[in-house]
């Protein structure tokens, strides 16, 4: 009898964010799995203890690898453009380093979020409410656009870009962050 799979957590979130991405977490079954790794069931419950836990430790790790990140690229001293640069610049790189957890992170949730997730975003949604609202007093946005408006724009720009950014395309990581934020500079600094 050949020795049991052994199960990394590489192999083990890995599959499951590409079969909850590709399936949704009710279309995504135990059964497949335990197919897909080709392990037994007590080897994944041996690891997790329910799919809902699974799908967690999906979320959580990509959550941990935007905190990680965030703050070499988000830095409060940095200019608000650069600021918001480096959020451009953070999801392109997310686009290669979390593959198909970043599908599970951009839309209306699977899941009901826990609270831990919703605090962190909102966090992140006012830090960058901070950042366009600096960025229009400081004339680098136009005034006449509201920073609400703006921040929603900003986030229907970085969550559609997993959707067309290819990191082996032809557009470098620098490159689209460079345009993404000419779009939103004030015309009469240069911008759109």
């Amino acid at each position: 009898m050949p020795a049991p799979r052994k199960l990394s957590d590489d192999d083990l979130l890995g599959t499951a964010a590409r079969l909850f991405a590709e399936h949704g977490y009710e279309g995504t079954s135990i059964s497949m799995l335990v197919e897909e790794l080709g392990v037994t069931r007590p080897t994944l419950y041996a690891r997790v203890e329910s799919k809902r836990a699974l799908f967690d430790a999906v979320y959580e790790r990509a959550m941990e690898w935007y905190e990680a990140r965030l703050p070499d690229l988000v830095r409060g001293e940095d200019p608000p453009l650069v600021q918001l640069r480096g959020i451009v610049v953070l999801q392109l790189e997310a686009v290669s380093a979390l593959r198909e957890s970043i599908a599970l992170l951009r839309f209306a949730p699977i899941v009901e979020p826990r609270p831990a997730w919703r605090r962190w975003w909102r966090r992140l949604d006012d830090r960058l409410l901070g950042m366009i609202e600096a960025a229009r007093a400081g004339g680098d946005l136009a005034p006449t656009v509201d920073p609400v408006v703006c921040k929603h724009a900003f986030w229907a720009i970085v969550n559609d870009l997993p959707n067309w950014y290819r990191p082996s395309g032809s557009l470098s990581v620098d490159g689209v962050a460079d345009q993404i934020v000419t779009l939103l500079r004030n015309p009469s600094s240069g911008g759109c």
